[in-house]
């Protein structure tokens, strides 16, 4: 994915959720029933006052996205 900037603007990302079994020993059956979670964010800000502030910000790596829409 190619990385855009995104800083102070409002966006829509879908992107695949980091997974991991509990520890101990699994197997291949449980290994093999494991499918990605696809999952939506969407940042937040506020429009008034002259300062903007942000919420839910969130670092989401290049490689789990699938579809990154900026929306202003």
């Amino acid at each position: 994915m190619k990385n855009i900037p995104t800083v102070g603007k409002m966006i829509h990302i879908v992107w695949e959720d980091i997974f991991e079994m509990g520890a101990g020993w699994h197997s291949k059956a449980d290994v093999d029933k494991h499918k990605p979670i696809a999952c939506e964010s969407i940042g937040d800000k506020s429009i008034d006052g002259k300062d903007r502030e942000y919420g839910r910000i969130q670092s989401i790596p290049n490689a789990t996205i699938t579809k990154i829409k900026i929306l202003k």
